[in-house]
Order: C-alpha cells, then sequence, then structure tokens
C-alpha cells in the first residue's frame, strides 16, 4: 500500500503519480536523493525534485525494475546494480 497525501499531489499528472505509486510497491526503494549524486532522471523525483520529474516512468526505472525481477531475492547490491546498467544499456542503446 502507498499512501500519498491530498496535498502534496495536487496538480500532479495521473500518470506521474500512479508510476511513483507503482515504482514504491513493486522495488524497495528510497527516494530521497544522495547529497554530492547527480540527480537520476526517475519517477522517484517526483516530490524530491518536483520541477525535474519526469511525465512516467524513465528508462532507469524501467530498467531497475527489470534487474530488480530478473536477479534472485538473495542477490546484492553489486549484482543488482550490474543487472540495471546491463538493462539500461540494452534498452536505451538496443532500442528495446
Amino acid at each position: 500500500m502507498v499512501l500519498l497525501e491530498y496535498d502534496a499531489i495536487l496538480g500532479l499528472q495521473t500518470e506521474q503519480v500512479a508510476d511513483y505509486a507503482s515504482m514504491r510497491m513493486f522495488a524497495s526503494v528510497d527516494d530521497a536523493p544522495i547529497e554530492g549524486d547527480e540527480p537520476l532522471d526517475t519517477i522517484l523525483s517526483l516530490f524530491s525534485d518536483p520541477e525535474r520529474a519526469p511525465a512516467e516512468l524513465t528508462q532507469f526505472d524501467l530498467a531497475y525494475l527489470q534487474a530488480l525481477y530478473s536477479t534472485g531475492r538473495n542477490a546484492g547490491d553489486a549484482a543488482l546494480s550490474r543487472a540495471a546498467s546491463r538493462a539500461y544499456r540494452r534498452n536505451v542503446f538496443d532500442g528495446e
């Protein structure tokens, strides 16, 4: 279950809110940016950086979900990161 404050979603696109909620439900992720890191193009920035937030799931989001569901339950962070990187490259550069 994902709970969102009504006032927080006012003015946002329905698809943005739905994609954000989906990402939060499908993946155990932290949407808080890490200081000093270059911001990622992700729907998870919807509330932390609304001006830069995309209109829908991005190629990065999709690659992360593909990696999450293609790696084993016990896969560590490094394995998930490698799988996400491979999926992203495949999706973006091979046009999948």
